[in-house]
């Protein structure tokens, strides 16, 4: 176990080893604080947003403990390793992990997503928004898990929450959309726990072989890559949908509703998420043909603030609560090269640094 700081930007870099429980011991002793306040930023928003307070989220994440415990045991293990090393108990924890689920399930954050082929070099490349509460931003750190017979991850994740967007040492990327949906099933994956399992496989193939084995407790779309393959992938309790890249673009594209209409009918929610379908036409609308893959042509995209506050980029609108959704990091990865970089803050600012990621 290792923690720095990440370049200058003042977040916590920690690498982690060993079993489950040590390597989420070593998680909560070094983010002991964040995820304090990771708790304080989400107890806030469910009693404002949705009249629920951190006990009664405490109580509807009881739901999900023994399906955890019987079919995923290592990441139960895991979350006591938190729960310990940061001196919580391991219902606090599990609340922060399945948030999709137990509060948030018909609430979409704003996030964007792209993948595509380089078509000089055929490297792949993804990348994404994270779009949310500004609050948030004060809970978060980077971590690298290494794990026995498995690849080694990094991820940007929110303190005590074990499931991120970000890469692993065999050049899977995956990537996340909320999707508000109508139904949930406590016998399923969380959202977060799944998208973890992804990052821990060494294929895309591979990831939709386990979620087409493991079903996924909530809505969500995962946008994954490899150096061989990328596509997104709509995720349901009832089913999944894989969704191929489009064929005159080459792009892979996902805002946050279902793009499946069949899912859409059997598990959508009728609520809108009002920014997704103009920033997916947008995305849609800057991604032409003569546009390649690369780092500068995925940050120009992710960097568009039409429609704003509620663009591909969103900007602060000077709201409260959920309305205060902005852009708070952006991340593009190279598969291939099994690299990144990451802006903490809008892309669109140009003064902002841009951080390298990768297993150095």
């Amino acid at each position: 176990m290792s923690a720095s700081e990440f370049y200058d930007s003042g977040k916590i870099y920690a690498k982690l080893s060993g079993t489950p429980y040590e390597i989420g011991f070593q998680h909560g002793q070094i983010a002991k604080k964040l995820i304090r306040r990771c708790i304080e930023v989400y107890s806030k928003l469910y009693s404002e947003e949705k009249n629920v307070t951190w006990d009664v989220a405490r109580s509807r994440a009881l739901k999900y403990q023994d399906s955890i415990k019987a079919n995923y045991p290592e990441i139960w293990d895991e979350l006591n390793g938190i729960a310990t090393g940061s001196e919580l108990d391991v219902l606090d924890i599990l609340a922060l992990n399945v948030r999709s689920e137990i509060t948030l399930i018909d609430v979409a954050d704003g996030c964007t997503s792209i993948a595509q082929r380089n078509s000089k070099t055929g490297e792949v490349f993804i990348g994404q928004n994270w779009d949310w509460i500004p609050e948030i931003d004060e809970a978060t750190l980077f971590l690298e898990i290494h794990q026995e017979g498995k690849p080694t991850i990094i991820i940007l994740a929110e303190a005590g929450i074990i499931g991120k967007y970000g890469f692993n040492s065999e050049g899977v990327g995956a990537m996340l959309n909320a999707i508000p949906s109508v139904k949930v099933d406590p016998s399923g994956l969380p959202v977060h726990f799944a998208l973890r399992k992804a990052l821990e496989q060494k294929s895309v193939d591979d990831v939709l072989s386990y979620l087409e084995h493991n079903k996924v407790a909530s809505a969500a779309n995962y946008l994954l890559a490899d150096p061989n393959r990328y596509l997104t992938l709509e995720v349901t309790p009832i089913g999944n949908k894989v969704i191929e890249p489009d064929e005159k673009t080459g792009t892979v594209l996902h805002t946050n509703h279902f793009l499946s209409k069949e899912l859409f009918e059997s598990i959508g929610s009728d609520k809108p998420i009002l920014s997704s379908n103009p920033r997916f036409e947008r995305i849609k609308a800057l991604s032409t043909p003569d546009l390649d893959a690369n780092y500068e042509s995925f940050r120009y995209r992710l960097s568009d603030v039409d429609n704003s506050p509620n663009g591909i980029c969103h900007l602060p609108s000077g709201k409260k609560g959920l309305a205060s959704c902005i852009t708070l990091y952006t991340i593009i990865i190279n598969t291939n090269k099994k690299e990144g970089i990451i802006t903490l803050g809008p892309p669109n600012d140009q003064s902002l640094p841009r951080y390298k990621l990768s297993f150095e």
